[in-house]
């Protein structure tokens, strides 16, 4: 029924196109959205790449404050358990991952003016002063390299230009939200411009914790930007960035939502009694999540005078992020995690691109990356928790430094036959090394965990290498429709899972590859007031990366990280907007996925997980927006009217598949946001609102180190007013 409404909804928006659009023909037609997914400014519609692209507008309609906001909006995209921003969690058509630990990466990356930010700690990126945020859907092995095997997300931010502005704005809300943003650009000198946006953001948490009397998971953050575009001569262009972002969040791992599960019978607790209600908690640890970064680079660009132009991003970064987690659940101390890591990267990438005035075009170059990641981790639990009478604490910690580095050269061409065909090849060498140093000493004597006290630091190296290519054929049937087929490969690197384990058996995994097959549309026409897109892919992953938790009694569990034989993920994803009549844009967009494992036969002590869901892997999502923009003054003040709804299938959070403990249950989401914009564009007011039916849904449910039931809930109904002036 669900599928039969999607495409009904679809359905109808073409038919008001076929028949609102001829009788009432508006003039307005759907906005060029340009895209940098092939390293040069592009069409999205006559890029051959399955890709979700929101310019700023939408970004700022859609309430769009950072990353993990658009995922609502893209039925491709799925941030996992929705609970950590330092988990940071990106799940692309079925398939991700997050970098819990140091010997562990990503499966999609992101990038910010081309330059890669890191680990998936630093993922939810603010979006102030961002022009376009691009969602490639699927392998990116070829223009992006390791670890964007699942896809890569483009964030674009303003440059810097010669004409003044400067922008003011504020956001306040229930939950005592207060947002205040401020922008400036003009320029310096003739040939020198600047810009520079900062941002800050408190907001009460929604969770309380009765025991404490506090809340959790509110913000606490500010962010900034700092742009210098020198014209440096008719032909060299240089760009000069400066980031950072600070949060200190009383941000929790969870809240129980079983009474009956895990540690809390296990120790005589009456587990989460005086919690019992979703976003309410009962916790005796001073829970926290801490997270800084910042980062500085340079592009430079030439341009030969023909039309060539060679392209250098120098880059450096800084992260680290803290954070103190409740393990049992309960007022009652039995225990706690905490985790602390930093890092820093070093990037250099030197790339030529090729005019576009003949049949041929290239983008060709090369890649290195350096980074050094530190992490101290900590197991704190009462002596009763290993048997003894004393209650007093006793750690467990895990000392880890890994060194990575890589370098890749790659080169994508096209190659046109004539006007309407043309043939896409791609070929990327990707070389990378990965040094540890591990320390897991256990003076409790817990046997569950290994015990290093009075050995040296466990080192050992792994490298690998890798071809990963892409062939596709293009058919541009005319100006507005084109039709793509390709083949394309990704790499994964392996590593070592230096995490909470048994034995030093269990620290090495091998890399994984992908194969994928893309079949897609993209289409305007109706002079250009409706827009289809769809794609339709098949990828297959060999030696699957699976990062789980493991149970090996009710109470405990490890962490592991296992090669899965084989996994799978397929499915039909659709785009659609209409403007029926002037003023009036509607889009539906969804996406139909069958993401499992074709082959896991020993997933967890002798479970077999053939066939079971991959984990955060919707069947159906799908996402309706309508908005209405009209006059109210002579003079030519606007207001509109949104309305933005998105409907998740269920879902598994778990490899095996577990009913209702590892299970998330469907969930729909409204929002709305009504604005006034001043004829001279300067004022721009607007009253929003979400999850307006205030939907208490889980977004997450699994089983924790202690076997606790534990889960997150979507957040409640906020609302509030947003206000601008641009000077």
């Amino acid at each position: 029924m669900r599928l039969r409404g999607v495409a009904l909804t679809g359905a109808c928006l073409l038919s008001i196109c076929s028949t609102g659009i001829a009788a009432q023909q508006p003039t307005r037609a759907i906005e060029e959205i340009v895209v940098t997914a092939q390293k040069r400014e592009q069409n999205l519609q006559e890029v051959p790449v399955a890709i979700t692209a929101f310019d700023e507008t939408t970004i700022e309609r859609v309430g769009g404050t950072s990353l993990a906001d658009m995922e609502a909006f893209a039925p491709s995209l799925n941030f996992g358990r929705g609970s950590r921003r330092t988990r940071g969690e990106i799940n692309i058509r079925g398939v991700g991952s997050f970098s819990r630990n140091p010997g562990f990466d990503a499966r999609a990356s992101v990038y910010v003016d081309g330059v890669f930010v890191g680990r998936s700690g630093v993922f939810d990126q603010d979006l102030q002063g961002v022009t376009g945020v691009e969602i490639l859907r699927g392998p990116q092995g070829t223009l992006f390299g390791k670890n964007t095997i699942s896809g890569a997300i483009n964030i674009n931010t303003a440059k810097p230009s010669d004409e003044f502005e400067a922008r003011v704005g504020v956001d306040v809300g229930n939950y005592s939200r207060r947002k205040v943003q401020a922008r400036v650009n003009g320029a310096l000198s003739e040939n020198v411009f600047g810009s520079v946006a900062l941002t800050k953001m408190d907001q009460d948490g929604f969770i309380d914790n009765n025991f404490l009397d506090t809340d959790l998971n509110g913000i606490d953050r500010i962010s900034g930007r700092a742009k210098l575009r020198v014209l440096a001569s008719d032909a060299l262009e240089l760009n000069f960035s400066a980031d950072f972002l600070e949060e200190d969040d009383r941000g929790g791992n969870g809240e129980g939502i079983r009474a009956d599960s895990g540690v809390g019978l296990a120790f005589g607790q009456a587990s989460f009694s005086t919690a019992p209600g979703a976003r309410e908690v009962d916790h005796d640890a001073q829970e926290r999540e801490e997270r800084e970064f910042w980062g500085v680079s340079m592009t430079a660009d030439y341009d030969f005078g023909n039309d060539f132009t060679f392209t250098s991003i120098t880059a450096y970064r800084e992260m680290e992020w803290y954070n103190l987690n409740e393990e049992d659940y309960t007022r009652a101390f039995i225990g706690t995690s905490a985790f602390d890591e930093d890092s820093d990267q070093f990037t250099q990438e030197f790339r030529i691109t090729s005019p576009q005035d003949g049949p041929f075009d290239y983008v060709a170059g090369i890649y290195y990356i350096t980074q050094s990641i530190s992490t101290g981790r900590d197991g704190t639990f009462t002596g009763l928790f290993f048997g003894r009478p004393s209650a007093q604490a006793e750690v467990i910690p895990t000392i880890v430094d890994v060194d990575a580095s890589g370098w890749a050269a790659y080169v994508h061409a096209n190659y046109r036959f004539n006007d309407n065909f043309e043939l896409t090849a791609g070929l990327r060498y990707t070389d990378e090394e990965k040094d540890i140093d591990f320390f897991l000493p256990n003076p409790t004597g817990f046997a569950n965990v290994l015990d290093m006290t009075g050995q040296p630091p466990f080192k050992d190296t792994y490298d690998a290498d890798a071809f990963t290519p892409k062939l596709g054929l293009n058919w541009y049937v005319n100006e507005d429709v084109l039709i793509y087929a390709s083949y394309s490969e990704g790499f994964k690197s392996g590593g070592h899972n230096v995490d909470f384990i048994q034995t030093l058996e269990e620290l090495p995994y091998d890399e994984e590859t992908a194969q994928s097959f893309e079949v897609g549309l993209k289409s305007t026409f109706a002079e250009g007031r409706v827009r289809l897109n769809l794609a339709y892919f098949d990828t297959t992953f060999e030696d699957f990366q699976v990062q789980q938790f493991q149970q090996l009694s009710p109470t405990v569990s490890r962490i592991a990280i296992s090669n899965a034989a084989e996994a799978n993920t397929s499915g039909v994803e659709m785009e659609l907007t209409v403007i029926p009549v002037d003023g009036l844009t509607l889009m539906a967009n969804a996406a139909w996925i069958d993401a499992e494992f074709d082959k896991f036969q020993n997933c967890n002590s002798g479970v077999d997980c053939t066939g079971n869901d991959l984990p955060y892997a919707p069947e159906l999502k799908y996402y309706l927006s309508a908005e209405y923009e009209f006059p109210v003054s002579q003079r030519g003040d606007q207001m509109y009217i949104r309305w933005d709804y998105s409907d998740t299938d269920d879902y598994f959070t778990h490899p095996e598949n577990t009913p209702v403990l590892r299970e998330v249950e469907g969930y729909d989401i409204h929002n709305a946001r009504i604005g006034f914009i001043s004829a001279d564009g300067k004022w721009d007011i607007a009253l929003w609102g979400k999850n307006l039916s205030d939907s208490d849904h889980l977004r997450f449910a699994e089983l924790n180190f202690f076997g606790v039931q534990r889960g997150h809930y979507e957040p409640p109904r906020t609302y509030g007013i947003s206000a601008s002036y641009t000077f």
